[in-house]
């Protein structure tokens, strides 16, 4: 593939549309550069807001691939396989199935191509290529087609040259930023925290200790009311200690919590008068149990507390 000469500003602008618009973020030159920090394409992209750039092709889909892993959107890095070449090393053991099945796809593309076509649409439907590697080939077959038409599928939707890469799916956006700071406002995709936030935390966790301790009770809580609890979230101040209080879904909600969950986001150690203090609030509320939720280490005294005490602890 060739190269491609960037109009200023051009790399960052086409990096901020497709982020919107399938990750639902907003996401600044500056947070971008550093997600993508290691790599080097945080220079091209500085370079390019005031000066010509040139990139290769696959420079540009692989910087793509990165940024969408980066901001939450995919839940791996795509490594570019669009082919789903990655099947003759993941089913080695399996050569007649493969063979079979990539012979099928020789058949069948070109032929779903043409239905799609005279159907004036541009999506393909695989089910017939899918029935027949199961009836031919069996569940490797089913699963050898399956691979390889999700590679395909992705790197379609990936491709910052294909496209399916301007369909949107979210209609508003949320700025990155607010994930740093307070906030009461109810989210747009969620009860307490908003999904877009939960989709970049689970591909970028070494950030949570990062976020407002606000917004670390309410992940926290919208983490609880999805496992099934009605929750009742604090004031963030003059809560006396319990951040969050959860009520089984069939509990008298009027009555004690099932459990009071206390919320540290912070990056010293959780002494054992934290630890001895939830036990206490437990205690008097009348709850079942308590959890502490950290972003922090547990300091060797409350490692020691929470031994001798036989409490449960989860890496």
């Amino acid at each position: 593939m060739g190269g491609v000469v960037l109009q200023p500003g051009s790399l960052g602008d086409g990096l901020h549309e497709t982020i919107g618009y399938k990750s639902g973020l907003a996401v600044s030159i500056a947070d971008l550069c550093d997600l993508l920090s290691g790599t080097k394409y945080p220079d091209a992209i500085l370079e390019n807001e005031n000066g010509f750039v040139r990139l290769r092709s696959e420079e540009i889909q692989d910087l793509y691939y990165q940024a969408l892993y980066k901001v939450g959107y995919t839940d791996k890095r795509f490594n570019g396989d669009g082919l789903g070449l990655f099947v003759y090393a993941k089913y080695a053991e399996h050569q007649c199935e493969l063979e079979g099945v990539s012979k099928l796809f020789v058949e069948w593309l070109p032929k779903m191509m043409d239905v799609a076509e005279r159907a004036g649409t541009k999506k393909m439907d695989p089910t017939p290529l899918m029935k027949e590697a199961r009836e031919k080939f069996g569940v490797i077959g089913l699963r050898i087609a399956f691979d390889r038409l999700k590679a395909m599928a992705t790197a379609s939707d990936l491709d910052p040259f294909a496209q399916s890469q301007h369909q949107s799916e979210w209609l508003d956006r949320l700025d990155l930023a607010e994930l740093k700071k307070r906030s009461e406002q109810e989210p747009a995709h969620g009860t307490f925290f908003d999904q877009r936030f939960i989709n970049f935390l689970a591909n970028n966790k070494e950030r949570i200790g990062e976020i407002h301790w606000r917004r670390f009770e309410q992940m926290s809580a919208e983490f609880f009311h999805r496992a099934g609890y009605t929750v009742e979230i604090g004031a963030g101040s003059n809560d006396d200690g319990v951040d969050i209080r959860a009520w089984h879904a069939d509990a008298d909600r009027s009555g004690a919590p099932t459990l009071i969950i206390q919320c540290k986001r912070q990056k010293e150690k959780i002494d054992k008068v934290t630890v001895k203090g939830l036990a206490a609030d437990v205690s008097y509320n009348g709850a079942n149990y308590g959890v502490l939720i950290t972003s922090a280490e547990l300091s060797v005294g409350a490692r020691e507390v929470v031994s001798v005490r036989g409490y449960l602890t989860c890496p």
